[in-house]
């Protein structure tokens, strides 16, 4: 069927032209477009995926509520007070819904309806009772739309001594052949496809070249943070078929307890990255006021990373670590977005990593933030069954995420991916619903549960 609005006529049009030129106008469109989401909603109708994804980022930009989020609190007593505007715009996607379930909805704009995991419960109850049953067949039949992972710290050493570290310890427990061997299997037998390396520094582990080649003979790809100043073994092991990305985590170059080739050695590093093919991200932690980032951005400028991600330095289970607590978090504000607008004007993006209340920034600079893919008022670890950022240590311990505990419990003495996600889950929810703020229980994102408020690191105690 085809699509009503004039939106979607003229989108239709364009795609259907075989001059590639039209279908990136068709594109541009898609993602630029901010009037009725029913016309959003009524490119759906139309078979073209690339345009299917840009009106399903679009939507999600604009109506944040429809992107998949964990169960809502339970509805605080009291006024609604920020963030009104979200409320407002839900109103029209439900109106919107109603619009584009009164005629038969196709098989194809079925399968993109479901991919707006948010409000799954809502397209539900618009659409007529035959077409209710196929959409519940339709999202018991879809894949997963993250891949699953597990994240490993295979060491808490490391090379350096950040003062922000969560985890960093000298004399600290390194994982075995025969306790990596027994994660690997675990991992692989619960479908695991991506293994996330953390640490400390990862790469210090004295096997950590022979774990890649693991990993690559396992069929498993592999993400991971490290500051990249490793062996020439780790090098030769990391290769563009199974290393999805590095995020790279740069220090301040003033900090004492770096040498003067720092900046030179990372520089020749990133370059032979760059030769293998291999992506990577630069990662930033802002721990103190006033931090000189000028040859972060002269790196950026220099080997041109996918992204720069900003994080503030959480609470750490290490005593005397650096950090940014909750009550000076509005403090950090305005350095943040500073750093945000420097990279735009370097031309390259800008992610705050951690997620942060969001009324800090004002609606306005919220909704902005959170439209421009900038911020988010909470993290994935909700997904894949509350175990999406489940984090396990070198003795194999579980913790639901890097800089939490859990307990002593082994990775492997859980029976399934399911009962791993019931445990993570009933020690995850609260903290996701305790509010960090005053103003939380007033605020739309917030009863919608997309605002966390803050880290769960930060929120733990």
């Amino acid at each position: 069927m085809s699509p009503t609005s004039n939106l979607g006529r003229r989108i239709a049009a364009l795609v259907a032209d075989p001059d590639p030129a039209f279908g990136r106008v068709a594109l541009d469109l898609a993602r630029s477009f901010d009037g009725d989401p029913f016309e959003l909603l009524d490119l759906y109708r139309i078979d073209d995926a690339p345009l299917a994804e840009a009106a399903t980022s679009r939507l999600a930009a604009l109506y944040p509520f429809v992107r998949a989020h964990y169960p809502n609190p339970p509805a605080p007593a009291g006024t609604l007070s920020l963030f009104r505007v979200y409320e407002e715009r839900e109103g029209r996607f439900l109106r919107a819904l109603k619009r584009l379930a009164a005629d038969p909805v196709p098989d194809g704009a079925m399968r993109r309806l479901a991919l707006l995991e948010g409000v799954r419960d809502e397209i539900a109850a618009a659409l007529s009772e035959e077409d209710r049953r196929r959409f519940a067949a339709v999202c018991a039949g879809m894949k997963p739309t993250l891949e699953r992972q597990l994240t490993l710290a295979p060491t808490f050493r490391c090379n350096m001594s950040c003062p922000y570290c969560i985890n960093w310890d000298a004399q600290g427990a390194q994982i075995s052949d025969a306790d990596w061997r027994a994660f690997l299997g675990w991992s692989l037998g619960q479908g695991v496809a991506k293994i996330v390396f953390t640490g400390g520094e990862p790469t210090f582990h004295p096997r950590f070249a022979r774990y890649l080649v693991d990993l690559r003979d396992a069929g498993l790809e592999t993400y991971f943070a490290t500051n990249a100043i490793f062996s020439d073994a780790v090098m030769g092991a990391l290769d563009s078929s199974f290393v999805t990305e590095l995020a790279v985590h740069v220090r301040n170059p003033s900090d004492g307890d770096l040498d003067a080739g720092y900046t030179d050695r990372l520089g020749g590093q990133l370059r032979a990255l760059r030769d293998k093919g291999i992506q990577f991200s630069f990662r930033y932690n802002i721990y103190a006021h006033g931090q000189d980032v000028e040859k972060l951005l002269r790196l950026a400028d220099e080997h041109g990373p996918q992204t720069v991600r900003f994080a503030l330095a959480v609470k750490a289970k290490r005593p005397g670590s650096e950090y940014v607590s909750l009550g000076q978090l509005e403090e950090f504000l305005p350095e943040l977005l500073s750093l945000v607008e420097q990279c735009r004007e370097r031309g390259f993006r800008a992610i705050l990593a951690k997620p942060l209340p969001l009324c800090l920034f004002g609606e306005e600079g919220g909704m902005r933030l959170m439209e421009e893919g900038i911020a988010l008022g909470f993290c994935s670890m909700f997904t894949d069954s509350f175990a999406r950022n489940a984090t396990v240590n070198p003795d194999l311990r579980l913790a639901p995420c890097f800089g939490m505990d859990l307990g002593d419990r082994k990775i492997v003495e859980f029976a399934d991916w399911d009962e791993l996600g019931r445990t993570l889950k009933s020690h995850v929810l609260p903290l996701l619903h305790k509010p960090t703020l005053e103003a939380c229980p007033g605020c739309y994102l917030y009863r919608r549960s997309l605002c966390q408020g803050a880290c769960l690191a930060n929120k733990a105690d």
